[in-house]
């Protein structure tokens, strides 16, 4: 109970820097430059190292059942796949060698699986086994820490979205 505990308070303390930085974003926006996206990546960093700590939650109960173990190794491909395109997404925006239109659709990609693997975690955390690992403070830190990790992974993604479209209108 206690490493459990510990591990959602980690998380929930990335998930709260995640929150305060978005919040500092929308205040200032200051437009599109090399800057703002490396800023709009570190609200990314948060929330990644606040998902992995709470993956890393499930990963310690080995007591799971066929449909719960699904749901688990749906939410750590969908997070690590999401990881790595970003990656390598970021690499290849920069560089140019996509355009604009395939970029947005990459972006949507990504969208697609960071929702797929916050579905399948809330899903972890409200048809958890009733064991005791996880009481109710527990399941509520989880879906708590899930519904601030929505925010920084949400705007991210719909600024670098907006961001190619902007980039990808011509003048007549």
């Amino acid at each position: 109970m206690k490493t459990t505990l510990r591990k959602l308070v980690v998380s929930l303390i990335f998930a709260v820097l995640g929150m305060i930085w978005l919040v500092f974003t929308l205040t200032g926006y200051q437009g599109l430059d090399s800057s703002t996206v490396i800023w709009y990546w570190f609200g990314g960093l948060m929330v990644h190292i606040s998902l992995s700590a709470l993956i890393s939650v499930y990963l310690g109960n080995t007591v799971y059942s066929i449909f719960f173990k699904m749901l688990l190794l749906t939410s750590i491909i969908a997070f690590n796949v999401a990881l790595l395109g970003i990656f390598v997404g970021v690499m290849l925006q920069n560089s140019g060698n996509w355009n604009t239109s395939i970029m947005m659709w990459y972006w949507i990609l990504i969208l697609i699986l960071y929702l797929i693997s916050i579905i399948a975690l809330v899903s972890l955390a409200i048809l958890n086994p009733n064991n005791s690992y996880y009481t109710r403070l527990c399941k509520n830190l989880m879906i708590l820490n899930i519904i601030l990790n929505l925010g920084p992974v949400l705007w991210t993604v719909f600024f670098m979205i907006i961001g190619n479209a902007m980039n990808s209108v011509t003048p007549i």
